[in-house]
Parts: C-alpha cells; sequence; structure tokens
C-alpha cells in the first residue's frame, strides 16, 4: 500500500538535483525545500530499533543538502558563525542532552539531535547560506506564494470531494475523517497529515502574497497578476475551514495594511511580542493570574472559544507545574513530561493533561534551553530583521517582502502556541531572515543610509544593501 511513499523518497534527491541544475542553486534549493513539504507523503518509514525513521523532513533536507555539496558547497565552507545562530545550536545541543541527563542514553540523545538537526538546523544553516540577498528574499517569498498556489487548486478539489488526494496517490489517509468536517463543509487536508496544517500554509501563503503586492516588485507570478492571486488565495485560505488561521491570516494582512498606510514596519513586530507575552504568561500564571484575565477578557468577546480557552489554560498550567520539577533540560522522551494520573486528576479534573501545543512539548521534553532556543530562532530574526528596516528607513521594494517573511515565520510560532505542526520550511526562512539581519547591520555600521529600495536610492555614496553577493555595494533594486 506505501508503494507510492518509498517510491517518492527514492526519488526526490535526483528530483532535488534536477532542479538544482534547471533553476540553479538558489531557486533550486527553495523549490526543493518547498516542494518536498508539500508534496511528499506524511508517512515515516522505520527502519529498525535505534535508527530513525525515514520521513518527509529528513528526505527533504538531505537531499537539499547533498545538492548543495555538489553544485556549491563553497557557500558552506563560507559560512560564518554569528551569534544570532547560538539559538539553533542551544536548541540543537538541549534535545540531546534532555536524554542524556534523564538517563535515557546515547542512542535516544542521538535520535533527538537527528530529529532536531533535519528539522530545523540544516534548513536554517541553507537559509543563512544561500538566501542572504535582497532578490533571494523575493525568491523566498515568491517560492512560498507560488507553492500555495498550486496547493489551492488541490485544496478547491478537496473542499468538494473531501480529503482523499493524499489516499489517490500514496494509499493511506490521514488524520480521523472527522477532523475534516467543519462548518458545513470538507476541510482539505492535500498532502499533510491534518487539515489545521495545509490551513495554516494557505493563510501564511495569503500573507506573503499581499505583501508581494504592496511591494510592487513582481506584478504577476505564473502569468496571473498578483492583484488577482491575492484576494482568491485570500478566500481560498478562509474555505479551509479552520478559525485559528483564518484570524492570523487577517491579523497578518491587517498588519500589511497598516504599515503601508502608516508607513511604519514596527507593527510586524506586534506577533512576536504577542508570542513571548503568552509564554511569560505560562510562567507567571501560578503566581500573577493573567491568564484568568485572559479567559475572562475571551468570554466577553468571544464566548464560544471562552471555554476551549481555559481548557487549555488548566491544563497548560498543570504541564508548566511538571515541567518546572525538571527545568533546564527537560523530562527527555518517552511520555515522562507527562503528568502521573493523581497528579492530573488533581490539577485537571481528567486522567491526563493534554499536550496540544507544541511549545508545551517542547518545555517538557527539553527544558528550558530547549524551548528558549527553539523560539528563539523562530522569533529574532524576524525580530531583528524588522528591526533593520527601521533602522535603514527600508522603502516599500524590500520592506514589504521583509516584512511579510517575516509575519509567515512569526505566525507559525504563533500557530505553534496552540497546535504541534512543524515543517522545514520554517527553518529556511529563519535562516534566510537572519541574513537579512546581519547583511542589513553591517551595512548600517557602514554610515549613514538613506531610503533603500526605493527610486531615490543612489548606487553610489553610502552604502546599501546589495542586490546579490558577492558585489560592490549597490542600492536595493527596484522592480
Amino acid at each position: 500500500m506505501f508503494t507510492l511513499v518509498y517510491i517518492a523518497f527514492a526519488v526526490w534527491p535526483l528530483v532535488t538535483i534536477a532542479l538544482f541544475a534547471t533553476l540553479g542553486p538558489r531557486r533550486g534549493l527553495i523549490a526543493s525545500m518547498i516542494g518536498g513539504f508539500l508534496f511528499l507523503s506524511f508517512v515515516s518509514i522505520p527502519i529498525a530499533d535505534g535508527i530513525p525513521p525515514v520521513t518527509k523532513g529528513f528526505v527533504t533536507s538531505a537531499s537539499a543538502l547533498v545538492a548543495v555539496l555538489a553544485f556549491d558547497p563553497q557557500r558552506i565552507t563560507n559560512y560564518r558563525f554569528h551569534w544570532l545562530d547560538s539559538f539553533v545550536l542551544a536548541a540543537w545541543f538541549g534535545w540531546g542532552v534532555s536524554s542524556l541527563v534523564n538517563g535515557l542514553g546515547i542512542q535516544q540523545a542521538l535520535l533527538e539531535w537527528w530529529s532536531y538537526a533535519f528539522w530545523a538546523a540544516i534548513p536554517y544553516l541553507l537559509g543563512r547560506a544561500y538566501l542572504d540577498s535582497p532578490d533571494a528574499l523575493r525568491d523566498l517569498a515568491a517560492g512560498i506564494v507560488v507553492g500555495t498556489m498550486i496547493y489551492a487548486v488541490l485544496a478547491v478539489i478537496e473542499m468538494r470531494l473531501s480529503p482523499q488526494i493524499h489516499r489517490w496517490v500514496y494509499g493511506v489517509s490521514g488524520a480521523w475523517f472527522g477532523f475534516s468536517q467543519r462548518f458545513g463543509g470538507y476541510r482539505p487536508r492535500v498532502f499533510q497529515f491534518h487539515g489545521l496544517a495545509t490551513s495554516m500554509w494557505m493563510a501564511g501563503g495569503a500573507i506573503v502574497v499581499w505583501a508581494l503586492l504592496f511591494s510592487k516588485g513582481r506584478p504577476k507570478l505564473l502569468a496571473l497578476p498578483l492583484v488577482v492571486i491575492a484576494p482568491v488565495l485570500s478566500l481560498i485560505s478562509i474555505g479551509c475551514r479552520s478559525f485559528g488561521a483564518m484570524a492570523l491570516m487577517a491579523i497578518g494582512v491587517g498588519i500589511l495594511s497598516a504599515s503601508k498606510v502608516t508607513r511604519r514596519w514596527a507593527w510586524a513586530l506586534v506577533v512576536p511580542s504577542f508570542v513571548l507575552l503568552y509564554l511569560m504568561t505560562a510562567f507567571i500564571g501560578p503566581v500573577i493570574p493573567i491568564r484568568e484575565a485572559m479567559v475572562g477578557a475571551a468570554a466577553g468577546v468571544a464566548p464560544s472559544k471562552a471555554g476551549s480557552l481555559e481548557f487549555r489554560v488548566v491544563h497548560e498550567e498543570a504541564l508548566v507545574w511538571r515541567g518546572m520539577q525538571s527545568p533546564v533540560f527537560g523530562w527527555g522522551g518517552w511520555g515522562r513530561n507527562r503528568l502521573e494520573r493523581e497528579d492530573a486528576i488533581e490539577r485537571t479534573g481528567r486522567r491526563e493533561a493534554i499536550t496540544d501545543g507544541f511549545w508545551i512539548i517542547a518545555f517538557g521534553k527539553y527544558g528550558l534551553v530547549g524551548l528558549i532556543g527553539t523560539y528563539g530562532w523562530m522569533l529574532l530574526p524576524a525580530s531583528l530583521a524588522v528591526i533593520q528596516l527601521i533602522r535603514l528607513r527600508a522603502g516599500p521594494s524590500i520592506g514589504f517582502v521583509v516584512v511579510g517573511l517575516s509575519l509567515w515565520s512569526t505566525m507559525y510560532a504563533a500557530d505553534q502556541l496552540l497546535n504541534g505542526f512543524t515543517h522545514v520550511v520554517q527553518g529556511l526562512v529563519a535562516g534566510a531572515l537572519a541574513s537579512f539581519a546581519i547583511m542589513a547591520s553591517r551595512v548600517r555600521r557602514g554610515g549613514h543610509v538613506g531610503r533603500v529600495g526605493t527610486a531615490r536610492a543612489r548606487p553610489t555614496g553610502p552604502p546599501s544593501l546589495p542586490s546579490t553577493p558577492p558585489v560592490r555595494p549597490a542600492a536595493l533594486p527596484v522592480r
């Protein structure tokens, strides 16, 4: 039944090499990483005890790394460590050490290190090494939108026929079918395990296409005008029937609109600030009842969601209590981060505490080191990229592209407060934003820079952001 899964995993390295050969290393990297996440099966292929299973995250990242080493290894050898990269390293360190300090053995630690490397560390490294110019960021944004456009067609099919495409292609369904029935229709899954992951990708793509439209850099994608693509993708995202994804999309598009009207990039810092505030309330909640106030406020705004929020708050506080018994490196794997039955009944009224959000899983298993490292690379590169836009007084040509990708990245971090879906494109985007923040910081230290990314930016005089490396300092290109 899984024959095509094996074939797809085996063929994908060849597809990746073909993309690098035809599109060039930079666009080949973008196409292979996004394509692997979107179209490979979510099925994991077990090998043997103690050996990591083969997953689409591993196949996608490993194939891209091999292609980079084959086509342009100098990019990797020229990589220079920056303090911003320390969060990825800290998280990788914490994920494995948590197994060692909890007596789970070196084999389990190696499995954790392997899993994290191909989910986050390698994609981040490739993003840092390759997507290090404004043109690269535009290509990355365009790649996300093109992938979303293709998914939109498949999503519309599943809205009509129910989520069947993965079963038709790979012979297996995803999450329980009941999860796909929402608001009187079907929530599409396409090639993801759960419809929530598909909805989030569609919402993120809609945010990025509005950013490209506002930047006025690319009038068309796939021969279609952006002014048509943006509202169509937004409507299809709404049709994916995920309230959380719809809310995040509305916030993202609202922030882009506010930035356009006010000509201020600082609006994009609202999302990472909210994520950070939410995480802080989880730890100070037992002392200061902030979260109870959040539940009360939700009851006044959206009574139907207040009960769900209250349920989540109760269970997260119970899991934080458990995590704080081993706060530095957490409890490791094998369910050790969960509450004993007696403790769960006392603190939640149920026989077990529910671990929904990725953040509470990361804290419980890997402690504060794993949590801070992981959310550090999710939030900090995106935030610093926006801060550098503000300091450089960047114009819309590059400003909206960076803000759109920053929103895309931090929206996923916000979604993972509630859900547990992760993928390799997150690391790629975070690495690209880290490269932009580092490059912009160096440009700013080189002297006063006027408005960049506008028609008034001059190719001579004070340094500004380079179009493509390695070239002499030049003004941001206008497209």
